[in-house]
C-alpha cells in the first residue's frame, strides 16, 4: 500500500515504535533494577494474594507469598544480562529503538509467568496443563505491559526533551561561534575577493549600486519606491 495513503495516526505510531531508544544500563544497574522490581512484586503478592493465595496460612505464609518475588529477582537479571551480553557482542545499542525494548519486556514477563507458574505447581502439587500455562503466561502478560508501555514511553519523552534542550543550547552556542569568528576573521574586501559568489544590486541613479558577498547579505525588504537592503559588514 502506498505510504501516503496512512493515516496521520498510524503514522505517528510507527515512528514511535522505530524511534531510538538507549541500551545504556550497566550489570550493576541490572541488578539494581531486577531487585527492586522483585521486592515490590512480593510486598504485592503479600497485600492482594492473587491466584487465589489467601488459602495460604501458617507460619511461613509471608515467605512463601515473598517468593514471588525473590523468583522474579533471577528472572529479570538473567534475561537482560542475556540482552547486555548480546549487546556487546553485536552493538544493538546502535539501532536499539523502543519496539526492541517493548519486546524484551514482553520476554521478561513471560518467562516471570512462567516461572510463577513453576513455583504454584511446586506449591499446590497441581496437576501440569498447557491450558493453565498458557493461560498464567497471559495474564502476566497482559497485566505487565500496560505499565511497561507506559513508563517506557515517559522515559522516552523525558529523554527527548532533555536531549532537544541540549541540541538547542548547542546550536546556539555554534551559532554565536560562529559569528563571532567572522566578525574577527573577515571583512568586506576579503568577501569580495575570495572567488566566493558576490551580488550586485542597481538603482536607477548613477549612485544606487551595492556589491556584497551572499554570505554578507541577511534579507531585502521592498516598500513603496524604496528597497531596504539588510545585510552584514565587516563590523557585523
Amino acid at each position: 500500500s502506498n505510504p501516503r495513503n496512512k493515516s496521520p495516526l498510524f503514522q505517528r505510531v510507527v515512528f514511535f515504535f522505530n524511534a531510538p531508544y538507549p541500551l545504556d544500563y550497566s550489570f550493576r544497574e541490572l541488578a539494581v533494577i531486577a531487585t527492586a522490581i522483585g521486592t515490590i512484586l512480593g510486598v504485592f503478592m503479600l497485600i492482594f494474594t492473587p491466584y487465589d493465595l489467601d488459602t495460604i496460612q501458617g507460619p511461613y505464609r509471608t515467605l512463601i507469598l515473598l517468593g514471588y518475588g525473590l523468583i522474579t529477582i533471577p528472572v529479570i537479571f538473567g534475561i537482560g544480562g542475556i540482552n547486555l551480553l548480546l549487546n556487546h557482542k553485536f552493538a544493538w545499542n546502535e539501532s536499539w529503538k523502543i519496539k526492541n525494548e517493548i519486546l524484551l519486556y514482553v520476554v521478561i514477563l513471560l518467562c516471570i509467568g512462567f516461572a510463577h507458574y513453576a513455583y504454584n505447581h511446586l506449591l499446590f502439587y497441581d496437576v501440569f496443563e498447557w491450558k493453565n500455562l498458557i493461560m498464567n503466561l497471559l495474564y502476566s502478560g497482559l497485566i505487565g505491559i500496560f505499565p511497561v508501555f507506559l513508563l517506557i514511553s515517559i522515559d522516552w519523552l523525558l529523554l527527548l526533551r532533555k536531549h532537544q534542550k541540549l541540541a538547542h543550547w548547542y546550536n546556539e552556542k555554534h551559532l554565536k561561534d560562529s559569528i563571532a569568528e567572522e566578525k574577527d576573521s573577515i571583512s568586506d574586501g576579503d568577501l569580495l575577493d575570495s572567488g566566493f559568489a558576490s551580488i550586485e544590486l542597481t538603482g536607477s541613479g548613477q549612485e544606487e549600486r551595492l556589491e556584497i558577498h551572499m554570505r554578507q547579505l541577511l534579507y531585502c525588504k521592498a516598500e513603496g519606491n524604496y528597497v531596504d537592503v539588510v545585510f552584514r559588514d565587516a563590523k557585523g
